[in-house]
């Protein structure tokens, strides 16, 4: 079967192709892998480190993909560009990327980190890379760009890094004993970020100067790996309620199981709840980064044990309750409706109050953070690729078999319509998605 024209070219999947997914990537990934290695040792040496001349190359793509069944078939993307980022193992074991790409308009640029240990800048017409700047480990959270020329990165090695992008230096660089790999959150020149030791830090955005720090005692006993990214509230949104800062506030969740509104000046716990099974310590993590309702008063959290929970944003007193196993991220579909998923039910689209409209069973694997865009959710799956769903039904629209799957976050530019990616080949992928 022809393989299609890139950029020109929409990748098409029907529902039958949907349930064989699992089965003909296992089929398709020999080849694919033989097809990829062969390409990029032409332009790329397959190695990292010292012995690889300075730093990683890349080869722009197309790499061969397969071809995907045109019968009754919806198209759910047209591919922009394939770009060739992580050097390509040898190993048989396939190494997962969990980067996030974050889009510079402004000039032009995404930029992307990986398991390289190397921030990307690439062009966004045809994911050439333009420049790249080593930052000591793997670089698996997505970039935050600050203003026009502030870009923080959080890396592996536990770092978050402040680069100018005028000159490509870092302007500061704060160490901690965790992975960091959520996006930091800014607010009036201060950043505040988690690590996966349970620790959460508020830094001087312009010095990195250290202004207060906050954490809980990791579990004793076993816990999912993850961390839930912070969600902030202004003072101004917190007018209305009993919830006082004068700055703000920060929520997000921890490996014990406890949901956490922290003050934004001083670090201090506004309150703290329980979500985790009565008797039990382990595997009840709160994993996912909580999402605020500000009109209604409350702060959607998951924990991996008991499901999604309402609680109240003034004092964290539950509301209700949507039972459901390993339940992760949460989105908004629109004003009233939300979306989580989970990676061993699924997809479940549910009205305030908890109330189910849909559920969608997806295939073993990891699954990220939904992307909401207009009718249709975009859904990563770290076997399956890249699925497509409508927002009011959740009917399957179409999908795309990357080969080896996709750990990482998808990211939206929504003026464009076009949605990024990168493959746990470490390949990155422009898809547009309009229409």
């Amino acid at each position: 079967m022809p393989m299609p024209t890139l950029g020109t070219e929409p990748f098409r999947m029907d529902h039958g192709t949907h349930h064989r997914l699992h089965r003909s990537r296992q089929r398709s990934v020999g080849g694919w892998v033989r097809a990829a290695t062969v390409a990029a040792a032409v332009g790329a040496q397959l190695c990292l480190g010292a012995g690889c001349g300075g730093g990683p190359r890349h080869r722009p793509g197309p790499l061969p993909y397969p071809a995907a069944p045109s019968t009754g078939a919806a198209a759910v993307a047209r591919m922009v560009y394939a770009s060739q980022l992580a050097p390509l193992h040898k190993s048989p074991l396939r190494s997962d990327e969990f980067g996030t790409v974050s889009v510079d308009a402004r000039r032009g640029l995404v930029y992307s980190g990986g398991r390289h240990g190397y921030l990307l800048a690439s062009d966004d017409r045809d994911g050439r890379v333009v420049w790249e700047l080593s930052l000591g480990a793997a670089i698996h959270g997505p970039p935050l760009l600050v203003g026009p020329n502030l870009l923080l990165c959080g890396t592996d090695g536990g770092a978050l890094v402040a680069i100018d992008l005028d000159d490509r230096t870092q302007t500061w660089r704060y160490e901690t004993s965790g992975t960091i790999r959520t996006r930091p959150v800014v607010h009036d020149d201060v950043v505040f970020f988690a690590n996966s030791r349970d620790q959460v830090f508020a830094l001087d955005v312009r010095t990195g100067a250290w202004r207060w720090q906050y954490q809980r005692e990791l579990p004793q006993g076993f816990s999912i790996q993850g961390r839930a990214g912070l969600a902030f509230v202004a003072a101004r949104d917190l007018a209305s309620s009993d919830l006082h800062d004068d700055v703000g506030v920060l929520l997000t969740g921890f490996a014990d199981g406890r949901a956490v509104a922290l003050s934004a000046v001083t670090g201090e716990a506004l309150w703290i709840t329980d979500l985790s099974p009565a008797g039990e310590d382990e595997f009840v993590d709160v994993d996912a980064t909580p999402l605020v309702d500000v009109a209604a008063g409350e702060v959607l959290v998951t924990g991996q044990a008991t499901g999604v929970h309402a609680l109240s944003l003034v004092d964290g007193e539950p509301r209700w309750r949507l039972p459901m196993r390993g339940a992760g991220p949460i989105v908004r579909t629109d004003a009233h409706r939300y979306l989580v998923a989970s990676s061993i039910e699924g997809l479940v689209a549910f009205d305030r109050g908890g109330h189910v409209r849909w559920r969608r069973q997806l295939d073993p694997g990891v699954v990220g953070v939904p992307v909401v865009a207009g009718q249709r959710i975009f859904v990563s799956h770290s076997e399956s690729g890249l699925l497509v769903y409508g927002s009011d039904r959740g009917e399957f629209l179409g999908g795309m078999d990357v080969g080896s799957g996709v750990s990482g976050g998808l990211s939206l530019h929504e003026s464009k319509q076009r949605l990024y990616l990168t493959t746990n080949r470490g390949m990155l992928l422009a898809l547009d998605i309009g229409g």
